[in-house]
């Protein structure tokens, strides 16, 4: 989605024009898309890792995540009212970010402090002698 919307700003700000059949028909595949990133999850970020999508493999693997989200298209009522929840919560999130963001601006910041020792890491313990004394 971050790449859509860079090519986006980039378009519009080239262009001067907004391409909004474009732009909503953008934003309904990315929701229908989401739909069935539960489930797309849970198959290849399960504990048995599988390692990345090859390219090779693309079509295969939208063809499955379209799958899912029609599944979850066609799911019950009482699915998809757990999963509104699940978003309005996460939403919620956005407050705490924001909240963190805020109290990080008021703490004083070392300034490169934890870096001073970062240079005597790189001598060798035979060439300075009270490296060898903390082990």
């Amino acid at each position: 989605m971050a790449i859509v919307a860079l090519a986006a700003i980039g378009y519009v700000s080239g262009s001067g024009k907004v391409p909004w059949i474009a732009f909503i028909v953008a934003i309904l595949l990315f929701v229908f898309l989401q739909m069935g990133k539960s489930e797309m999850r849970d198959r290849y970020w399960a504990e048995a890792d599988q390692g990345p999508v090859q390219p090779r493999a693309y079509p295969a693997f939208f063809a499955e995540w379209v799958s899912a989200s029609l599944d979850e298209l066609r799911a019950p009522e009482s699915d998809i009212d757990e999963e509104k929840h699940s978003l309005i919560e996460r939403a919620s999130l956005m407050q705490l970010f924001l909240y963190e963001q805020i109290l990080s601006g008021s703490v004083p910041f070392m300034y490169g402090d934890t870096y001073v020792i970062v240079p005597q890491l790189l001598i060798p313990r035979i060439l300075l002698s009270r490296k060898a004394d903390n082990p």
